[in-house]
């Protein structure tokens, strides 16, 4: 019924993601979110410290998930591909279906399968399915070479005596700032 393209982009624990039309920073210092839609910017500050951004915990932390799966169903899909079928108690998703190259085991697709069944029209009255939500990755580049701003708040906004503005292309765009803006950008 929808279909949303969006990019994600990681330089060590540095993060850009893009999605429909919320794009999101993070780094050590501070996450903003963009919500193109509404036109609005949000300032989150320091969301994590760095030990939970290094990309050795977030491996540890996938150890700690499977542990706790009321099912590790492993599946050889064809021959490039291999997936995983997961459930988790207490979750939202009555399965997750994680789908990865047996090579290069490059994340390719990831499949969300809900709990509750409804109509996907929005009628009140019409047949109940089971909905999904499935992630597909393409275009994946192992070495990406950035810029030195990608990462950082230059792009949407001017900082001036601790106070930020939108650049010109966002003008029209109100800024939330939630944080106490001693960051060092």
């Amino acid at each position: 019924f929808q279909k949303e393209t969006g990019e994600v982009k990681c330089n060590g624990k540095l993060r850009y993601n893009r999605k429909g039309s919320i794009e999101t920073i993070q780094n050590v210092d501070y996450d903003i979110a963009i919500d193109h839609k509404r036109k609005h910017i949000a300032i989150l500050g320091k969301k994590m410290d760095e030990k939970a951004m290094d990309e050795k915990s977030i491996m540890f932390g996938l150890e700690s998930i499977l542990k706790i799966c009321t099912k590790k169903e492993f599946k050889k899909e064809n021959r490039t591909q291999n997936s995983y079928m997961l459930a988790f108690p207490g979750s939202q998703y009555k399965e997750v279906k994680i789908v990865y190259n047996n090579k290069t085991f490059l994340l390719e697709k990831l499949v969300f399968y809900f709990l509750q069944p409804s109509n996907l029209e929005g009628k009140k009255d019409g047949l109940k399915e089971i909905p999904r939500m499935e992630i597909t990755y393409t275009n994946i580049n192992t070495s990406p070479k950035f810029t030195g701003e990608e990462f950082t708040y230059k792009k949407f906004l001017t900082k001036r005596d601790n106070k930020f503005y939108c650049n010109d292309a966002y003008k029209n765009y109100t800024i939330t700032d939630n944080t106490s803006t001693n960051f060092k950008q």
